[in-house]
């Protein structure tokens, strides 16, 4: 991956002291990290399943990164509310097993104590977008 020297010494920075960056530092890791299509690849859990998403995903329109910024800042920023918590309706939960980024049994515990009801489904040999690689495979 080829990222500039900024980008490196931050993901350096926060590796090494195991903290949280910060929102500025976090988009300026992300900007540099997602104009590499070959990043994505540790998504997934197969070589297939990202060489399926690579050739759908050249066709259609490029990531808008201010909207995708707009709308994940939102995501990150909004607490969960009351109205939230008080969901009482059916959830269901899909985690890919093989997820490089996130744990699915510590994740599954998680949703768990926010929607008790949940139905969490730890898929197989998937990653961490296990509803596309259902769909690739």
């Amino acid at each position: 991956m080829l990222l500039d020297t900024e980008t490196k010494e931050l993901l350096a920075k926060y590796s090494s002291e195991n903290s949280t960056p910060t929102t500025a530092d976090f988009w300026k890791i992300v900007s540099q990290v997602a104009k590499d299509p070959e990043y994505f690849k540790h998504y997934f859990s197969s070589a297939k399943a990202f060489s399926k998403y690579l050739e759908i995903s050249q066709k259609g329109p490029q990531i808008n990164e201010n909207q995708f910024f707009s709308i994940t800042s939102d995501f990150l920023s909004t607490p969960l509310n009351n109205s939230a918590l008080s969901w009482k309706g059916e959830i269901q939960i899909y985690l890919g097993e093989q997820d490089p980024l996130i744990d699915p049994i510590k994740e599954s515990i998680l949703w768990k104590k926010v929607f008790p009801q949940a139905l969490i489904h730890i898929l197989p040999n998937k990653g961490h977008f296990p509803h596309l690689e259902e769909l690739l495979s």
